[in-house]
């Protein structure tokens, strides 16, 4: 700043300690006067209450770009007063309490002093002076400026107290010590801490030999962490790598550290507990997964309840899949074409996964071969199957007819009906005599669809039913047949009811 006074004859004026001054000014200049100043301040604001009777006045602001005219007979005077006011030098103490109970005090003496504590620290930061004259100071964060105090009176000393000091939000911030006269000192703070971790190794699933292995982590701190990993104790070989890159947490810029490591599982001595290690001279931080062999999946022999599964038709189908391995593998199942309306019902259980496949009502279209196949990925599997045999009673038999009627004998044929899928047993032939309700069965083997009734009396009315038998069951009736027999010379007649 450039201070101009000018005047052509003696003045006479009153200065702060009230004595009578006279001069003859050209000019004078004074460098880095307030510069805390605003535009708009007059010199009652800056300088408080002064008689100015004598003089014209002109002060320029280089930092400010402002000019300022005062007309009056105490020029002389306001510029001795400017001098004695500009002696005043803040001084900035600054005393951090570490969660530990450490107490550490520091007092700023150059501009460009950097004062280092803990993330976590109590700050108690004191501004004051040693002047003899009546200075005031100011407390501020950032630049210079009324709008930055911390502190909004004008006592000395001025206290200012940051319970809990953070990274990276407090990081790097400017505090500083001034008289309103622009004297004083600033440091910037630096807060050191612990690493902060942004991502973790994941979870490994079991890989095989010769999968490729990749773990990575993410962390920033002050100072910057370095990032490793470890199998067991050992650093791997290959050796991580890491690279520095700028992100933003709360709105300040930080570094963020990334760390990788690849690696080929060419044999077991790779399998193991991987550690990445965080560490900086704040503490430390570590993350852990384990990277387990492949187990390749295995149905259970007696998961399934044989190569053949029996059931009668219109009853519950269950069939039962188990299998292990790691990772647990996933269970499909492949059904015969006709096969429909099937449910499932999956549970894990001892290291084994296990799956149901039910069916409320068997019907012959489910009949066929059921396969349970246990899969990882798409190159490992293990497969096991059964067929399903769906049976039932037999149908009777159709198409009776009655032949070869004599007065005592008639010959009986019919067609077999559906088996059940299960051999026939045998046949029976109910015969009754109507009149006598006399009955008398004929059985016969399951493969033979006809047979002889004998010792008939003659000229007699009779009703025949035929039924099948597997080991199932029996087989309904099939329709009655109503014959008589003849005597000599004539001839029977037969009734299909």
């Amino acid at each position: 700043m450039q201070m101009l006074i000018s005047s052509s004859t003696p003045f006479r004026g009153r200065g702060q300690s009230g004595s009578a001054v006279t001069s003859v000014l050209e000019t004078a200049e004074v460098s880095s006067f307030l510069p805390l100043a605003n535009s708009t301040d007059t010199a009652e604001q800056i300088f408080g209450t002064f008689a100015v009777t004598v003089l014209s006045l002109e002060i320029q602001w280089p930092t400010f770009g402002m000019m300022t005219s005062q007309s009056g007979p105490a020029a002389f005077v306001l510029f001795l007063f400017v001098m004695r006011v500009c002696a005043g030098t803040g001084k900035l103490y600054v005393k951090s309490l570490t969660s530990q109970g450490t107490q550490i005090t520091h007092v700023t003496t150059d501009a460009r002093d950097r004062v280092t504590v803990p993330s976590s620290a109590e700050l108690t930061l004191t501004c004051t002076g040693d002047d003899v004259s009546p200075v005031t100071y100011f407390l501020y964060k950032g630049t210079p400026n009324r709008g930055n105090m911390l502190v909004p009176t004008n006592r000395n000393p001025l206290t200012y107290i940051i319970p809990n000091v953070s990274f990276p939000n407090d990081s790097n911030v400017v505090y500083g010590c001034e008289s309103w006269q622009g004297g004083g000192f600033s440091m910037t703070l630096v807060v050191l801490a612990p690493p902060v971790v942004t991502h973790a190794p994941d979870a490994k699933f079991p890989l095989g030999l010769g999968s490729n292995i990749t773990l990575e982590c993410s962390a920033y701190g002050n100072p910057d962490p370095s990032i490793s990993f470890l199998l067991g104790e050992q650093i791997v070989t290959p050796a991580s790598f890491a690279m520095v890159e700028n992100t933003t947490v709360d709105t300040r810029t930080v570094h963020l550290v990334k760390g990788r490591m690849e690696a080929t599982i060419s044999s077991i001595e790779f399998y193991g507990n991987y550690t990445c290690l965080v560490n900086n001279t704040q503490g430390k931080w570590t993350g852990s997964t384990i990277v387990r062999p492949l187990v390749k999946p295995r149905i259970d022999s007696e998961g399934l309840t044989g190569p053949i599964t029996v059931v009668k038709v219109g009853t519950k189908l269950s069939l039962t899949c188990s299998a292990s391995g790691d990772p647990l593998p996933r269970i499909v199942w492949i059904l015969p074409r006709g096969a429909s309306n099937a449910s499932y019902n999956v549970t894990n259980q001892n290291q084994m996964i296990i799956s149901r496949l039910e069916m409320n009502s068997a019907s012959y279209e489910d009949n066929g071969n059921y396969s349970c196949v246990a899969m990882t990925g798409q190159f490992f599997q293990d497969r096991a199957g059964t067929a399903v045999k769906v049976v039932g009673q037999p149908d009777s038999p159709t198409n009776v007819t009655v032949s070869n009627v004599t007065s005592t004998t008639a010959l009986i044929a019919f067609v077999l009906g559906f088996d059940g899928r299960l051999p026939i047993l045998h046949s029976t032939i109910q015969w009754t005599q109507v009149a006598s309700s006399q009955s008398r069965p004929i059985e016969i083997d399951g493969s033979t669809n006809f047979a002889v009734l004998d010792h008939l009396r003659p000229f007699s009315v009779y009703n025949v039913v035929i039924f099948s038998t597997n080991s199932i069951g029996k087989s309904s009736n099939s329709a009655t047949v109503v014959f008589t027999t003849d005597t000599a010379g004539m001839t029977s007649c037969i009734v299909i009811v």
